[in-house]
């Protein structure tokens, strides 16, 4: 746990630095969107084609280990579906690609892609948040088109090495309280 004591007896914490968030700075869900010429309108349509064609449909992502990749990896599990990965180097050209029709699918962060979606010309399936969001009110949430245990957002958190033992300190005294 997070309480220890020194060689003295003393009451100390033992809460790594690492795991001392300094504060949020970002909070942005992903979309789920579609190129319209992969005749997936809505979520529904995507599950039914995924389910019925393992391993053989694509989405995009920004790369290996980015939110939209995890978000997938995430949906993927709840859903029991197979859909095969294809990493790109940033969200730039898996949303490019996505527009061109080169991949059917993208799980991309919802800035990248609203103006396309807007435009008709990629079409929003699902975003990843517990409850819709207000530029896309008719999109739905994963958990409400289909796969309830679902909510992921990705967020961005900012570290400043100077005053990490500073917000370490004030953490453990918070939680030793």
């Amino acid at each position: 746990g997070i309480r220890d004591r020194d060689v003295t007896g003393v009451q100390t914490c033992a809460l790594p630095i690492y795991f001392v968030p300094l504060s949020l700075s970002m909070y942005s869900p992903n979309v789920l969107a579609a190129h319209p010429s992969s005749n997936l309108k809505t979520f529904d349509d995507f599950l039914k084609a995924a389910r019925a064609n393992p391993g053989k449909l694509t989405y995009g992502s920004p790369g290996n280990g980015s939110p939209g990749h995890l978000s997938f990896e995430i949906l993927k599990r709840l859903a029991n579906i197979d859909v095969l990965h294809v990493p790109y180097r940033g969200a730039g050209p898996a949303i490019i690609d996505l527009v061109a029709g080169q991949i059917p699918l993208g799980m991309v962060a919802i800035p990248g892609a609203i103006g396309h979606i807007r435009n008709d010309k990629l079409i929003g399936l699902a975003v990843t948040s517990a409850t819709r969001v207000k530029a896309l009110p008719n999109v739905p949430t994963i958990a409400e088109a289909g796969v309830p245990d679902y909510k992921i957002n990705a967020f961005r958190s900012e570290e400043h090495t100077s005053e990490l033992q500073s917000h370490h300190d004030l953490v453990c005294r918070l939680l030793l309280d």
